[in-house]
């Protein structure tokens, strides 16, 4: 039975979320059959050549909707799996084929001002065909699952919830006394981030602890220009390797992520790995992948946030269980049983 997949994510130059995601999935569904077809628009040279297969497409953009789209109309297979929100609008016409995909979270909904008009309408538009002519929707978490029903109006029969995982690094990670004083938060520096709420809770944990930094890594995102980085002991550094990544990790005094709104939460679970205390938002998605291992905090409010630093970085008594509880909440998300339960939707 042959299985297609949208691979286009696969060839993102800096990923983030959602690429992780594509490229743990993919990669671990190759292994479990060598009966797939990976649709991309130029060869990915460390995957299996026989497995792909080039649509050639003179454009930057809408290759998965026209191309992609095209290919699955007159060439329809038994199963297509996009895992990156999309299903080609022509594909939709193509009854044959039982399609699957990946709802990573509706952050349009939650803070529309971070999107233009085009992407609203765009993520709406194919949110709503998602729900209407997919066979299954994943989903990370329970959170964007409640959302889609809430929202869309979705059958909850036909969502999944398939919690992704965690890559785990063997690393020597410093003792909490020998680390450096700095705050870390990685991951886009944009409006709906919330790094302005972050930064004004920094100046005011700044004003008790002016021996700290606040380390500001990711590319920018929407509204990254109205983010004031530029400010005594803050430091942005841009998009980072993940061997950058490790070293910030390994050596932080403790880890920050106060978005309002999230699909899952990579950045948590790595914090967690590297055996640091987390001040993370108080909202459902990051309860959810936190557990009871967060310190959590309102992200409407710079003096709560601050008090949720001084929590973590004051007193190690206070920080420990918080590091040991992060590191048994590791469990539950595993890249090996995130492949197999979607194996087992696709087939």
């Amino acid at each position: 039975m042959p299985i297609a997949i949208d691979g286009s994510r696969l060839l993102t130059k800096n990923p983030t979320g959602v690429e992780v995601y594509c490229q743990h999935i993919i990669r671990g569904l190759l292994v479990k059959s060598d009966d797939l077809i990976l649709y991309t628009s130029r060869i990915i040279f460390d995957l299996p050549k026989r497995n792909q297969q080039i649509l050639n497409w003179p454009f930057k953009k809408f290759w998965s909707q026209i191309r992609l789209g095209f290919e699955l109309l007159i060439h329809p297979p038994a199963v297509f799996f996009s895992p990156g929100y999309v299903i080609p609008w022509l594909a939709l016409f193509n009854k044959k084929t039982k399609k699957i995909v990946t709802m990573h979270d509706l952050g349009f909904v939650y803070t529309p001002a971070s999107y233009s008009l085009f992407q609203k309408w765009f993520l709406k538009l194919t949110t709503k065909q998602a729900v209407r002519y997919a066979y299954k929707i994943i989903t990370p978490t329970k959170a964007t699952k409640d959302d889609l029903i809430k929202y869309f109006n979705c059958p909850e029969k036909k969502i999944e919830v398939t919690y992704f995982g965690v890559t785990l690094h063997c690393h020597d990670s410093l003792a909490m006394t020998e680390r450096k004083k700095q705050i870390l938060y990685i991951g886009r520096i944009e409006e709906k981030k919330n790094i302005n709420h972050l930064i004004k809770a920094f100046q005011i944990f700044y004003q008790k602890h002016p021996d700290y930094q606040l380390i500001l890594a990711g590319k920018p995102g929407y509204g990254f220009k109205n983010i004031q980085y530029q400010i005594a002991n803050i430091h942005y550094l841009g998009y980072i390797s993940e061997e950058q990544k490790k070293q910030l990790l390994s050596e932080s005094s403790c880890f920050v992520f106060i978005s309002k709104h999230e699909g899952f939460g990579f950045p948590i679970l790595e914090a967690f790995d590297f055996g640091l205390p987390v001040v993370a938002s108080d909202i459902p998605v990051l309860r959810e992948i936190g557990g009871d291992a967060c310190i959590y905090v309102n992200p409407d409010s710079s003096e709560d946030i601050a008090r949720g630093l001084e929590t973590a970085v004051e007193t190690r008594f206070i920080a420990s269980p918080y590091i040991e509880k992060g590191r048994k909440r590791l469990k539950e998300f595993d890249w090996q049983k995130c492949v197999e339960k979607t194996w087992q939707i696709l087939i």
